[in-house]
């Protein structure tokens, strides 16, 4: 008990050093908490979908042309459907659209995907209606 309030004692008498120790404590704790919660949440957790430990994710890469991305053409994507070994195949792809109305222009950047992407995901549509393969 004596050491308890022997350490009181020279923490009270020196606030800056108490106010940095106290600073650096709640730093490091805060930083530690920070990178356990992205390593838990993005590592260690699974993913929210069902099945979600059966979920893979393709890309391609092209060394010659130093290209490397999410690129997947048609071809391939129907190559992958076809195989026995992979419940569903879905293709997403990112695209710039432009929507021109009358004098005014909007560009904006969207998705292109395929109509297995809800079955994939093993999610319904927020808003509106699941598009299907004649959409």
């Amino acid at each position: 008990m004596n050491d308890l309030r022997l350490g009181l004692r020279r923490l009270l008498a020196a606030p800056a050093f108490t106010t940095a120790a106290l600073v650096t404590l709640a730093l490091g704790i805060g930083a530690n908490t920070l990178v356990f919660s992205a390593v838990r949440g993005l590592l260690l957790q699974p993913l929210a979908f069902e099945h979600g430990d059966r979920l893979a994710w393709l890309q391609t890469q092209n060394r010659e042309l130093g290209i490397f991305g999410d690129t997947v053409s048609w071809d391939e994507a129907n190559a992958l459907a076809r195989m026995r070994s992979l419940d569903v195949v879905a293709v997403i792809g990112g695209r710039n659209f432009i929507r021109e109305d009358g004098s005014r222009r909007i560009d904006f950047r969207g998705l292109r995907v395929t109509a297995t992407l809800f079955d994939v995901l093993g999610v319904t549509p927020a808003l509106g209606e699941r598009f299907t393969a004649r959409h």
